[in-house]
């Protein structure tokens, strides 16, 4: 929501236009209605099914903060060592304890940056997910002849990171045509996209990581990935002439 908002601005300052600040503005009141309608919705039905008495709202956000603030954690993520404050029912007093917790643990870490580094590095890195997902599968298992369990799992993360760089090589690209052409930087779904993923990393800066949680990002990257893709196919197409008496379209121009 806040990538979608901040398009639309940075979209009405390129083009500054009523008719199309009207469609901006219509377009993000639709997405955030939506967005808001829905959660509440789910939730009071969630309450009055009695599934969830105090709906689908986080009733303890500053959990996620101490976990992903705790330089002594080396990685922000998931530990119990301040686990107690959940128990705190007062909300002004559990905010002050989790400054309290904060403000500690930046004291007592000598190298902040190198902290931030390491969670950088957990949260878009680490293959976690994928041993996390099948750990627990007996790796001597024949599937085929000759091809266990603990084979096909390697070759499939050998997929994975083969798959892995190839978008990272086009998102290369794609950072190289938003500078090389940078009239087409506000167009499109690009500009929401990046400002997406900038929104994803900086917020997976402050709070709790795990490398599983990326999957969300993922199809921002994907568009993003197609954007060189998208670029080499436009120069393929060849204009098509127009007819005696017609304008040409807009491809054309």
């Amino acid at each position: 929501l806040a990538a979608v908002t901040a398009a639309g601005v940075c979209l009405l300052a390129r083009w500054p236009d009523r008719r199309r600040a009207a469609g901006l503005v219509l377009g993000l009141v639709v997405a955030l209605a939506a967005y808001f309608g829905v959660q509440a919705g789910t939730g009071a039905a969630l309450q009055a099914a009695g599934i969830a008495p105090h709906g689908i709202g986080n009733n303890v956000p500053e959990w996620k903060f101490v976990v992903g603030l705790d330089a002594a954690n080396e990685y922000g993520d998931y530990t119990e060592a301040h686990a107690d404050i959940l128990d705190i029912q007062d909300g002004g007093a559990r905010r002050a304890e989790t400054w309290r917790i904060i403000r500690q643990s930046f004291r007592e870490w000598d190298d902040i940056l190198d902290f931030f580094l390491g969670k950088t590095q957990a949260m878009w890195a680490w293959d976690e997910p994928f041993s996390w997902s099948s750990g627990y599968l007996e790796q001597g298992v024949e599937l085929l002849p000759g091809v266990t369990v603990g084979t096909a799992l390697e070759w499939m993360g050998m997929a994975e990171r083969g798959l892995a760089l190839l978008v990272w090589i086009c998102l290369a690209g794609t950072t190289v045509l938003l500078f090389r052409y940078p009239e087409r930087r506000e167009r499109g779904a690009a500009l929401v996209c990046l400002l997406a993923v900038c929104a994803f990393f900086c917020v997976y800066l402050l709070i709790e990581v795990q490398p599983r949680y990326r999957y969300s990002v993922m199809p921002y990257l994907f568009v993003l990935a197609g954007v060189p893709v998208q670029w080499l196919l436009s120069r393929n197409k060849r204009p098509v002439p127009p007819v005696a008496g017609e304008e040409p379209n807009d491809q054309m121009r």
